[in-house]
């Protein structure tokens, strides 16, 4: 059984996004492509935020999505961690309620440790840095139990030594049993990067 079946089809005026993506065991998938080529309109379909035409999506044994039998669970309820462009860290609570969820997800606290972020967790995001709201909305991500995570280029506004260090915390969650697939910026800093492409794809990932 795959982890991630997903079979869709959305057109909106002249861009369509047709294809199969199915991923088979736990692991980090850096995704690329050219601007346009609908990387983050993929990922927003399997996290609920965007409905297409046609398709079907399973997580495991889950029925998530089938559009010929009316079935579409709504993203809070889809068991995936999704991580948008925008900064989306809850603006007037600390960061320390926003990497915990309200001390809902205590792995929030240990994951800002790990980001270096914990001298900054009495701070309101609108008293940090962009690369320490970054690295705060990571830990947030990351601190929910879901197996799926769903990353839009999460390190993206983060220098060097940060990118690393994110980097190497991601990849430990893949060996913790996660699945993530990441969408990346400059392609040629990672390995085994997969390239979505403008036209019909068929990605399996074993």
């Amino acid at each position: 059984m795959a982890i991630l079946d997903l079979a869709c089809r959305h057109e909106v005026g002249p861009f369509a996004l047709e294809g199969v993506l199915k991923i088979h065991r736990p692991q980090l998938i850096y995704l690329s492509g050219e601007n346009g080529c609908g990387k983050s309109t993929l990922l927003k379909i399997i996290a609920g935020h965007l409905h297409p035409g046609q398709g079907h999506l399973r997580i495991g044994s889950n029925l998530l999505l089938d559009t010929t039998r009316g079935i579409n669970i709504k993203p809070e309820y889809r068991g995936v961690a999704w991580q948008s462009q925008e900064d989306s860290l809850f603006p007037h609570v600390s960061l320390e309620k926003n990497v915990s969820w309200w001390h809902r997800y205590p792995r929030g606290m240990e994951l800002a440790q790990r980001l270096e972020t914990e001298p900054y967790l009495d701070r309101l995001p609108g008293q940090l840095s962009g690369g320490q709201r970054a690295l705060g909305l990571l830990a947030r991500t990351l601190a929910t139990p879901y197996e799926v995570v769903l990353l839009d280029e999460p390190l993206a506004s983060l220098d060097d030594a940060k990118h690393e260090l994110a980097l190497r915390v991601i990849q430990s969650e893949v060996q913790r049993g996660r699945t993530i697939v990441m969408i990346v910026h400059h392609p040629e800093r990672y390995e085994s990067v997969v390239t979505l492409p403008r036209s019909l794809f068929k990605i399996e990932l074993n």
